[in-house]
């Protein structure tokens, strides 16, 4: 994850404003794919380790950056941390994407999709994405899950849902 030099932002994820960081994150790529939009920031709730990360001045996100030392740090973490969520809090987590639009005359719209852990959903979309490739009901070439099978393939999967705030 590369973390942007912007000014941390706020988004509502259901409780109220909360700041968040940018990061560069592949859905910039996929968003603008599946939507057309040509202006796309994606962030997370900025948790203090986030916060801390996106002040580091720009010479010591660079040394962060560099090969040895990444992979230093991905050695304290493998060391220090579990590979991923248990079980039972892959079972018991919920992953919350809040998405906010604004047009060129100032219209402003906010979609909050609740789905289940972020580790879960993603096994079952492959599983489907990969059902439905071997069905040949996929067209041929790059596409996103949402060019492949239209805008709310997301909303097909259990315990996934849409709320649309404004």
């Amino acid at each position: 994850m590369t973390l942007d030099a912007a000014p941390p932002g706020v988004a509502d994820f259901g409780d109220g404003p909360r700041p968040t960081v940018g990061v560069g994150w592949g859905d910039v790529s996929t968003a603008y794919r599946s939507t057309g939009v040509p202006d796309i920031d994606v962030a997370f709730e900025a948790t203090p380790p986030m916060r801390r990360a996106a002040a580091m001045p720009g010479f010591a996100r660079r040394l962060v950056g560099t090969a040895l030392v990444r992979g230093a740090l991905n050695r304290l973490i493998e060391r220090a941390m579990p590979p991923g969520p248990s079980e039972d809090e892959r079972l018991a987590g919920q992953s919350l994407i809040v998405a906010e639009a604004w047009d060129a005359a100032g219209g402003h719209a906010v979609s909050r999709l609740i789905a289940p852990e972020a580790y879960r959903l993603t096994a079952w979309t492959a599983v489907e994405i990969a059902r439905r490739v071997a069905a040949g009901e996929c067209p041929t070439g790059y596409q996103t899950p949402a060019t492949a099978f239209g805008a709310n393939f997301i909303l097909s999967f259990d315990d996934v849902e849409r709320i649309d705030v404004s």
